[in-house]
C-alpha cells in the first residue's frame, strides 16, 4: 500500500512538474509603411521624382532610428536591422524590425518626415496565457494616427 500511495504521489509531482514547459517559436515581428502621394506615387522609389529622400527616421521606445540607404543583396536578414528602405514585391517601403515574435507590445513608432511633420504608428500585440498550454496570440493591433490600419501600413501624403 505504501508502495501504491508512493507511485501515486511521484507521478503527480512528475506531472505538475511538466506544466509549462514550453519551447515556441514565434515570428518575429516586422513594421512595413508604404508612402505615396493622392496620385498613388511612391515617394519611396529612389529613381523617383517625387521620393521624400533619406532624413526620415522612426522614434521607437525612446531610440531615434535613422534610415538605411536601400539594400540591392539577397543576404539572409539579421535579427534586428533599425529603420530600412527596401524594395518587396516590386513596391519600395520603409521596413523597421525585426521585433522579437514572442512579445507583447504596446508601443508607438514614431516617423519623422524630411519636411518636419510625423506620423505614429501604435502596435499592440497580446497573448492568451493558459495553464497547461503555450500562449496564444490573442489580440493583434496597427493603428495610424489613432486609425485602425494594417500592416504594411500605407501612408498618405
Amino acid at each position: 500500500m505504501r508502495k501504491l500511495l508512493f507511485s501515486t504521489f511521484l507521478f503527480g509531482i512528475l506531472l505538475l512538474s511538466g506544466c509549462g514547459n514550453y519551447i515556441v517559436d514565434y515570428i518575429p515581428v516586422t513594421l512595413y509603411v508604404r508612402v505615396m502621394d493622392a496620385s498613388r506615387n511612391d515617394l519611396l522609389d529612389p529613381h523617383s521624382e517625387h521620393f521624400l529622400g533619406t532624413d526620415i527616421s522612426v522614434e521607437y521606445r525612446g531610440k531615434i532610428e535613422h534610415l538605411k540607404p536601400l539594400k540591392l543583396t539577397k543576404e539572409f536578414p539579421g535579427v534586428y536591422s533599425g529603420l530600412e528602405l527596401i524594395e518587396k514585391d516590386g513596391v519600395y517601403m520603409l521596413s523597421f524590425g525585426e521585433l522579437d515574435g514572442g512579445n507583447e507590445y504596446d508601443d508607438d513608432f514614431i516617423i519623422k518626415w524630411p519636411d518636419g511633420s510625423f506620423d505614429t504608428i501604435h502596435y499592440k500585440r497580446r497573448f492568451k496565457h493558459r495553464l497547461g498550454t503555450a500562449p496564444i496570440l490573442d489580440k493583434e493591433i496597427w493603428k495610424l494616427n489613432g486609425n485602425e490600419t494594417s500592416n504594411p501600413v500605407v501612408i498618405i501624403k
